[in-house]
C-alpha cells in the first residue's frame, strides 16, 4: 500500500472513531491518479467493515451507483469478500482473528509516516493486495494471548480495565495499579511489532525519554518492564480528558464563520494559553537535548483540570553532541539513553506527520535536524488552531513539493481578517529555512503572550501599521475612548440620514423621466426574459439529469418542455424588427435543445427556420439591426455545421462552417471600414454622414462567432488529416478572440483564444512538430492560469485548462518527458475530479475523466507499471460503457471506449495467460472502430486506430498458437496503414504505427521465414531512422530506433555503437526519463560496464527498484567485468521480477533469453 493510500485510510478511520462524516469521494481526490483505483478498493473495504460491525449488510449495487466508473473493481471486491468470509467462518476462531488495519488513533491529516523513503518514485506505485489480511471483514475480537498479555497479569501489579487507544507502534490500556491503588495508563507494544528489534528499541526509547523528561507538560512514567514473551510495556499517568485536536474541532464547529472579533474572544485565548504550555514543554525537552519530531494537535492531551500534556514521544530523537544549536549547559543536562535503546533512522527516510513536518524533516535530512524542526511543527500547530486547516496539504509528494519550494500558506491566506501579528508569528515559526525561525520554543511562546497582552509582537514589530497600533491603544484604554466614539457615531448618523434623503429625491426625479420609455420596451423585455429563464432552468436541470439512469425520461420531458416553450415564443411573427429578431433567436435556441437531445435532423430544421427569420423582409429592412442580423445569421450557419459535425458528416459541416466564416469575415471587415471612415462629430447633425449606429457589442459578437467557426473548421480539418489547412484558420481564430477581448475585456474571449491554441498544439503535434506544439500549449495554459487567478471558479477556464494539460501530455510523451507527462495528466485529472465531485451527473466531466484515465493508463504501460495501467484502463472502459449505454449515438464516446478497450487488452495480455478478456476487448474495440469508419469515412484517425487494434488482435492470436490467422491480421493492418500513408504523407504517426506493426509481424514469421522476417525488420528500422531525422525534436521515434539497434532479433541488424550515441542524446534531452537512462546503461554494458552499473545504481536510488530491463543490463555489465556469479544473480532477479509484475510479457521473456545466451559461456566464477 502506498503512503498516500495509508494516509487517506487513516483519515477515514479516525473520522469514523470521532463520529465525523468523511466521504470516500473527498479522500480519493487527495490521491495521485495512479493510486485512486487501489485507494478506492481500500476505502470501500474499510467502510464495509464498519457497516458490518454496526449490523448492516452493504450491497455492491450502492457502491456501483456511487462509483460508476469502477464497476468491475467493486464487483470483484465484493466477490473476494464473500469468498473470504466463507473461508474464515469455516476455519477460523473469531476470537483469534486479527485485522491488519490502519490505526484508529491517528489524526486524519496527522497520519504519521514512520518510514517513507524520500527517494521512492511514486509515479508507477501500485497497491499490492496480495498481502492484505484475508480476515479483515470479520468482526475483530480482543487481541488476547494465553500468556504475556495484560489480562494474563491480573495477579501482578497492573490489572487491565479496558483498551483506551491504539497508535502506530503501541496500544494504551486503562489499568489499575494494585500497589498504589490508582488508575494508570499501561502502554504495550503491539503484537505485529513485537518481534521487530527496531520496533522494540523505539518503544523502549519512548519510555526512557518520556520518563526522564520531568516536566508538568509531559506525562510522568511510573515504571518500565517486559512481559514473559519479551514484549516491553510501561505504566504512566492516566490523563482524563481529550486531545487538543478534539478541542480545536469543537471550537471551530461552534464558530464556523471567522470574524475579526473571534480572535479576541475568551475561547480562542484559552486555546492559545494551552498552546503556550505546549511550547514550554517542548522548550524544556530541547534543553534536555530531545527533539519530539511529531508535534501536532493529536499529540497533545487536554486534561479536565487544566493540564496540558505533550504525549507520544515514539519518534523522539536525542540530539548528537555535535548538534550545532546545543549550548554547553544543554550538553550537561542532555539525556543519554540506555545502551540498546538507540534507534538509528535510515538515511533519506522520513519520520513524522507530513502536514506538520518541516522542509528539512520531509527531505529526510535527519543529521541536520535541530530544534528549529520542532519549532516549525509548533507553527504548523498554531496555524491549525487559528484556521482549522493545514498550511500544506495533499499527498506526501505534493506536500514535499510545497515544502521544498516554500509554497506554505499563511493564516491570512485562509482567514483574511485574522490579526496580522498572529499571522506573523505563524509565518516566522514556519519559515522555510531553520535560521529564520524562532531561536527557541520559549521565544515563540513569549511572542504569543505579548499578543494576548496586547503588546507589540517581536515578529511583527517592524511592520505594525499606525492604525493597528491605535487599535491596541483603544483596546487598552477602552473606557477613555467610549465617549469620543459615541460623539463621532452621532455625527456620522446625521450625515448618513441627510445623504439618504437627498438621494431618494434624485431617484424619484429620475423615475419620472424614464417611466414613459419603460412601457415602450416592455414587450421586448418580456420576450428576452422568457428566453433567458428557459435557458437558465434548462441548462442547470438538464445537465444535472444527463447521466442518471432513473432520470432519463425526466430529462427528455424537461428538454421537450423547453422545446414547447421556445416553440410558443417563436410561433407568432411580428412586424416589429426587434421582436422578430428575438423570435429568430428563440428558433436558434430551439435548435440547440434538439441538438442536446442528439436529434440532429430536427435541430437543423429549427436552424433552417431561424435562417428564414433572419432573412425576413422585416429584418432586412431594419438598417439599425443589420449588423446584428448578419452576425446572428452567420452564427446559425456555424451551428448547423456543428450539427453535421456531431453526426460525422464532414462535407456538409465544412460547407456550413465556411458559409459562417465568409459572412463573419465580410461583416467584420465592413464594420471596421465603417468605423474608420466616420467623420468627426463637428458641425450640425444634418451635415454629418448618416450612420447605422450598430450596438457597441456587435463587433465583439461577430468576432466571437468568427473565432468559434474558425476553430470548429480547423478542428474538422485536423481530424480529417488536412493539417496544412487547419493552421491558418487557428491563427486567425486566436487573433479574432484577442480582438474581441480587447473590445470587451470579457475573459470568455481569452478562454476562446486558449481553446484555439490548444487545437493548434494538437495540430502541430500531428504534423510532427512537438516543440512548437509544446510552446502553443504552454502559452494556452499560462493564459488560463491568469484567468483563473482572477476568476478561480470559472468552470469554462477550468475545463479549458484541463483539456490543454491532456493535450500537453501527448506532446510530452512524444518528447520523452514521461514524468512531466504524468504531472500534466494529474493536473487534468484533479480538475475533472473536482468538477465531477461538484456536479457528479454532468456527462462531459465523466468523459473528460475517462480520457485522462486512458492516457495515464497508456503512459503507465510504457513505464512498465502494467498493474497500475490495468486499473486505470479498466476504470476508463467502464466509464465509457456507462456513457454509451445512455448515449449510444455519440461518436466520441465510441472512440474513447475503443481506445480504452485496446489499452486494457494490452495489459491483460501482459498479466494473464487467459486470452479471453483480451480477445473480447479487442473484438469490441475493432467493431467500434469499424462502425465509426462506416459512419464517418473521412475521419482518418479511425483507420489508424483500427489498424493498431488489428495488430494487437494478431498478437493475441499468435500467443494462442494460431500463427496463420495472426500473420493474415498483421498483413491486413500493414495494408491499411499503407493506404493511409499514401493519402496522408505528412502524418508521421501513421508511419510510426506501421513500423510497429511490421516489427511485430517479423517476430511472428522470423523462425519459419527468416528472409521475410528480416525484410520486415529492415523496413521498420528504416522508417524509425527516417522519422528520427525528419522530426529531430521527437524522442519517441529515436527511442524506438535505439531499442531496435540494441535488441534486434536479427543480430546482423544491430548497431550498438550508433545505439549508444543515440541513447546518450536521449538521456541528455530527457534527464528525468528513467527508461531512457536504463536504455543508456544497456548500451554501455559491453564497452563501459562500470559506467553502466553506476547508471543503474542511480536508477535504483530514484525509482526504488530495478526492472527486468535494468537487471538484464546489469547482468551483461557484470558478465563483461568477469563477475559471473553476480551476473547470474541479476539474471535470476530479472526472471523473478517478470514473474511478479509482467508474467506474460513476450518482449521481456525474449530479452531474458538473449541475456542468458550472452552470459552463458561464463568464465570461471568469482571466488
Amino acid at each position: 500500500m502506498t503512503p498516500g493510500i495509508q494516509i487517506v485510510c487513516r483519515q477515514f478511520i479516525e473520522a469514523s472513531r470521532d463520529k465525523r462524516h468523511v466521504s470516500i469521494e473527498s479522500l480519493l481526490a487527495q490521491l495521485p491518479l495512479q493510486d485512486r483505483a487501489a485507494g478506492l478498493r481500500e476505502l470501500i473495504q474499510l467502510e464495509v467493515e464498519q457497516r458490518q460491525e454496526r449490523g448492516e449488510n452493504p450491497e455492491p449495487e450502492e457502491y456501483v451507483q456511487r462509483f460508476p466508473d469502477s464497476v468491475g473493481s467493486i464487483k470483484s471486491l465484493f466477490f473476494d469478500l464473500d469468498a473470504t468470509c466463507d473461508q474464515v467462518d469455516a476455519t477460523t476462531d473469531p476470537i483469534d482473528a486479527t485485522c491488519d488495519q490502519i490505526d484508529a488513533t491517528t489524526d486524519p491529516i496527522d497520519a504519521t509516516c514512520d518510514q517513507i523513503d524520500a527517494t521512492t518514485d511514486r509515479i508507477g506505485a501500485t497497491t499490492d493486495l496480495s498481502n492484505s489480511n484475508p480476515n479483515r471483514f470479520q468482526r475483530i475480537g480482543p487481541n488476547i494471548q494465553t500468556t504475556g498479555s495484560p489480562d494474563s497479569l491480573s495477579a501482578s501489579r497492573f490489572r487491565v480495565v479496558r483498551s483506551h487507544a491504539k497508535g502506530g507502534l503501541g496500544e494504551v490500556f486503562l489499568a489499575h495499579d494494585s500497589e498504589l491503588n490508582r488508575d494508570v495508563a499501561l502502554k504495550e507494544i503491539q503484537l505485529k511489532h513485537a518481534h521487530s528489534a527496531e520496533g522494540q528499541s523505539r518503544f523502549v526509547l519512548e519510555a526512557e525519554v518520556t520518563g526522564r523528561l520531568e516536566h508538568p507538560g509531559i506525562v510522568p512514567v511510573y515504571s518500565l518492564g517486559r512481559y514473559p514473551d519479551g514484549r516491553p510495556f510501561y505504566a504512566m499517568k492516566f490523563v482524563r480528558g481529550a486531545s487538543f485536536r478534539d478541542a480545536l474541532v469543537a471550537f471551530h464547529e461552534k464558530h464556523p464563520n471567522k470574524t475579526a472579533s473571534l480572535f479576541y474572544g475568551r475561547e480562542l485565548q484559552q486555546l492559545m494559553r494551552r498552546f503556550i504550555d505546549v511550547c514550554n514543554a517542548i522548550d524544556y525537552a530541547h534543553e534536555r537535548g530531545v527533539l519530539h519530531r511529531d508535534i501536532k494537535p493529536a499529540n497533545v492531551m487536554v486534561g479536565d483540570f487544566g493540564e496540558t500534556l505533550v504525549v507520544d514521544w515514539g519518534l523522539a530523537k536525542i540530539l548528537d553532541d555535535e548538534t550545532p544549536d546545543m549550548t554547553e549547559s544543554q550538553q550537561e543536562r542532555k539525556i543519554s539513553p540506555a545502551a540498546g535503546s538507540i534507534v538509528a533512522t535510515t538515511v533519506g527516510s522520513v519520520v513524522g506527520t507530513p502536514a506538520f513536518m518541516s522542509p528539512e524533516q520531509a527531505n529526510g535530512n535527519e543529521g541536520k535536524l535541530t530544534r528549529g524542526s520542532d519549532i516549525y511543527s509548533l507553527g504548523a500547530t498554531l496555524f491549525t488552531i487559528l484556521t482549522k486547516e493545514y498550511a500544506v496539504s495533499g499527498g506526501f509528494s505534493e506536500i514535499f513539493e510545497q515544502l521544498q519550494t516554500g509554497r506554505i500558506r499563511t493564516v491570512r491566506d485562509v482567514i483574511p481578517v485574522a490579526p496580522a501579528a498572529l499571522d506573523a508569528i505563524c509565518s516566522k515559526a514556519m519559515a522555510r529555512h531553520s535560521k529564520d525561525r524562532y531561536a527557541t520554543a520559549r521565544a515563540m511562546a513569549d511572542d504569543i503572550e505579548r499578543w494576548l497582552a496586547d503588546e507589540p509582537v517581536e515578529a511583527y514589530r517592524d511592520r505594525e501599521k499606525y492604525v493597528e497600533r491605535a487599535g491596541r491603544l483603544i483596546r487598552r484604554y477602552r473606557s477613555w475612548t467610549l465617549s469620543i466614539a459615541g460623539a463621532l457615531l452621532a455625527i456620522v448618523m446625521v450625515s448618513l440620514l441627510a445623504s439618504l434623503l437627498i438621494n431618494q429625491a434624485r431617484l424619484r426625479e429620475h423615475a419620472a423621466q424614464v417611466q414613459a420609455t419603460q412601457f415602450k420596451g416592455e414587450a421586448l423585455d418580456r420576450y428576452q426574459m422568457s428566453r433567458a429563464a428557459i435557458d437558465q432552468w434548462l441548462v442547470g436541470s438538464s445537465d444535472a439529469l444527463a447521466e442518471l439512469p432513473a432520470t432519463q425520461s425526466v430529462r427528455k420531458r424537461l428538454l421537450q418542455q423547453a422545446a414547447d416553450d421556445l416553440t410558443k415564443l417563436s410561433e407568432t411573427r411580428s412586424a416589429d424588427p426587434e421582436l422578430e429578431l428575438e423570435r429568430a433567436r428563440a428558433l436558434v435556441r430551439l435548435g440547440d435543445v434538439y441538438q442536446m437531445q442528439e436529434d440532429y435532423p430536427q435541430a437543423r430544421q429549427q436552424y433552417d427556420e431561424a435562417l428564414s427569420a433572419f432573412e425576413s423582409e422585416v429584418l432586412i429592412n431594419a438598417s439599425e439591426l443589420e449588423y446584428r442580423r448578419q452576425a446572428e445569421l452567420a452564427n446559425t450557419h456555424s451551428r448547423i455545421g456543428l450539427s453535421w459535425d456531431f453526426a460525422d458528416d464532414a462535407r456538409n459541416a465544412e460547407k456550413e462552417y465556411q458559409n459562417a466564416i465568409d459572412g463573419l469575415r465580410n461583416l467584420n471587415r465592413d464594420w471596421s471600414l465603417m468605423t474608420q471612415s466616420r467623420p468627426a462629430t463637428t458641425g450640425s447633425a444634418s451635415e454629418a454622414t448618416p450612420e447605422i449606429n450598430p450596438p457597441g457589442d456587435v463587433g465583439t459578437d461577430a468576432l466571437k462567432f468568427l473565432s468559434a467557426a474558425l476553430n470548429n473548421l480547423a478542428d474538422l480539418h485536423r481530424r480529417t488529416g488536412d493539417l496544412d489547412s487547419a493552421l491558418p484558420l487557428l491563427e486567425e481564430s486566436i487573433v479574432s478572440s484577442q480582438a474581441a477581448f480587447a473590445q470587451s475585456q470579457d475573459n470568455a474571449h481569452r478562454i476562446a483564444a486558449a481553446t484555439s491554441r490548444e487545437t493548434l498544439g494538437r495540430t502541430l503535434l500531428q504534423l510532427g512538430n512537438p516543440e512548437p506544439a509544446l510552446h502553443a500549449l504552454d502559452a494556452c495554459i499560462e493564459d488560463l492560469a491568469d484567468i483563473l487567478a482572477e476568476q478561480p471558479d470559472s468552470t469554462a477556464a477550468l475545463i479549458a485548462n484541463a483539456n490543454a494539460n491532456v493535450s500537453r501530455s501527448a506532446v510530452l510523451r512524444q518528447m520523452g518527458d514521461w514524468d512531466q507527462e504524468i504531472q500534466s495528466l494529474q493536473q487534468a485529472a484533479d480538475i475533472y475530479q473536482t468538477l465531477r465531485s461538484q456536479q457528479p451527473d454532468v456527462p462531459r466531466y465523466a468523459e473528460s475523466l475517462a480520457i485522462t484515465q486512458t492516457d495515464a493508463g497508456l503512459t503507465l504501460l510504457n513505464l512498465g507499471n502494467v498493474a497500475g495501467a490495468d486499473q486505470l484502463l479498466e476504470a476508463a472502459k467502464d466509464q465509457y460503457g456507462d456513457l454509451i449505454a445512455y448515449y449510444p449515438n455519440v461518436p466520441r464516446y465510441q472512440e474513447g471506449w475503443a481506445a480504452a478497450l485496446d489499452g486494457y487488452a494490452q495489459t491483460q495480455m501482459e498479466l494473464s495467460d487467459d486470452r479471453a478478456k483480451a480477445f473480447e476487448a479487442l473484438q469490441l474495440a475493432g467493431n467500434a472502430y469499424t462502425k465509426l469508419i462506416q459512419d464517418a469515412p473521412e475521419q482518418v484517425q479511425y483507420f489508424e486506430r483500427l489498424a493498431i487494434v488489428t495488430s494487437h488482435f494478431a498478437e493475441c492470436l499468435s500467443r494462442q498458437g494460431d500463427q496463420e490467422s495472426a500473420a493474415a491480421r498483421f498483413t491486413e493492418a500493414t495494408d491499411l496503414l499503407s493506404q493511409l500513408i499514401a493519402a496522408n504523407p505528412n502524418m508521421p504517426s501513421f508511419r510510426n504505427s506501421q513500423a510497429h506493426v511490421k516489427f511485430r509481424h517479423a517476430l511472428l514469421v522470423l523462425a519459419d521465414d527468416p528472409e521475410q522476417g528480416t525484410t520486415l525488420l529492415e523496413s521498420a528500422r528504416d522508417t524509425w531512422n527516417l522519422l528520427s531525422e525528419e522530426v529531430p525534436s521527437s524522442s519517441e521515434f529515436r527511442y524506438e530506433l535505439v531499442k531496435f539497434l540494441l535488441r534486434s532479433p536479427v543480430s546482423s541488424l544491430r548497431d550498438r555503437k550508433r545505439g549508444q550515441q543515440l541513447a546518450k542524446s536521449l538521456a541528455e534531452r530527457s534527464a528525468n526519463n528513467l527508461v531512457y537512462a536504463s536504455l543508456l546503461a544497456e548500451s554501455l554494458a559491453f564497452e563501459e560496464p562500470a559506467t553502466a552499473l553506476k547508471h543503474l545504481e542511480q536508477i535504483e536510488t530514484i525509482r526504488g527498484e530495478l526492472t527486468a530491463e535494468d537487471l538484464c543490463a546489469a547482468a551483461v555489465a557484470k558478465h563483461t567485468l568477469g563477475e559471473a556469479t553476480d551476473a547470474s544473480q541479476s539474471l535470476q532477479m530479472a526472471r523473478d521480477w517478470i514473474a511478479e509484475n509482467r508474467p506474460h510479457s513476450i518482449d521481456l521473456q525474449r530479452l531474458v533469453e538473449e541475456t542468458a545466451e550472452i552470459i552463458a559461456p561464463l568464465p570461471e566464477a568469482n571466488k
